[in-house]
């Protein structure tokens, strides 16, 4: 069931990102939290959606970067000539697993460090407006839901996925439907920046009311 969401949430996606970039990058980051609970799944050539979706990605935003107006060209990125510098010894290292392993192996490892700079890329380009800002800031804390429920739904519940918890320092983590502890905890972490963000660009954190919610919605999607 979760798989067929998840390839849902992917179709819709990609079919927004090709003709509506702003969109689709806002539902990308929606749906990302829900593809990468679909790890295990293997669907093409014995890869599972996580890495089809980090292939198809960066194919989508370079057919935009090809077409780009002025304003959304790669060189008006900041600090664009450091993330040269990063793509050239990403390609060079690249060349050399290839050559010390395998092609597949070359190209997992380049799509997911190349998927670093896609998200730079995007966000810079397709988010420069303030209405368009403060829809990107509401697609990530729509982003957190998922990842958050399923920690508060553990948490209330008791219930643990078989193969699921990992012990850390004799700490036991319960990772939910994810691969490991530090996906599960980075997405609660990043819920919690989410909220504080949008608050803050809202200027919500001006009156102590506004404070007091902001704290108490980040301490339950902390946890």
């Amino acid at each position: 069931m979760l798989l067929v969401i998840a390839l849902v949430l992917s179709v819709m996606t990609f079919g927004a990102f090709v003709t509506v970039p702003m969109t689709g990058v806002a539902l990308l980051f929606i749906a990302k939290p829900v593809v990468d609970a679909t790890w295990r799944e293997l669907l093409v050539a014995g890869m599972p959606l996580t890495q089809i979706v980090a292939g198809l990605v960066p194919l989508v935003v370079l057919g935009h970067m090809l077409t780009a107006s002025k304003e959304a060209q790669l060189t008006r990125m900041p600090l664009w000539p450091l993330w040269l510098v990063y793509t050239v010894v990403l390609s060079l290292s690249v060349v050399q697993i290839i050559h010390g392993q395998d092609l597949r192996t070359g190209f997992s490892v380049l799509f997911r460090h190349l998927n670093g700079l896609i998200g730079f890329y995007m966000v810079q380009a397709f988010f420069r407006q303030e209405r368009e800002i403060k829809l990107f800031l509401t697609a990530l804390i729509v982003a957190g839901l998922f990842p958050v429920g399923m920690g508060i739904y553990q948490l209330a519940t008791g219930i643990v996925w078989q193969g699921e918890e990992q012990q850390i320092e004799g700490i036991i983590r319960n990772v939910g439907l994810y691969h490991d502890a530090i996906t599960a905890a980075n997405d609660s972490f990043y819920s919690v920046v989410r909220r504080a963000i949008s608050s803050a660009a809202a200027g919500r954190y001006r009156r102590p009311l506004g404070l007091r919610r902001l704290l108490l919605g980040g301490g339950v999607e902390g946890l």
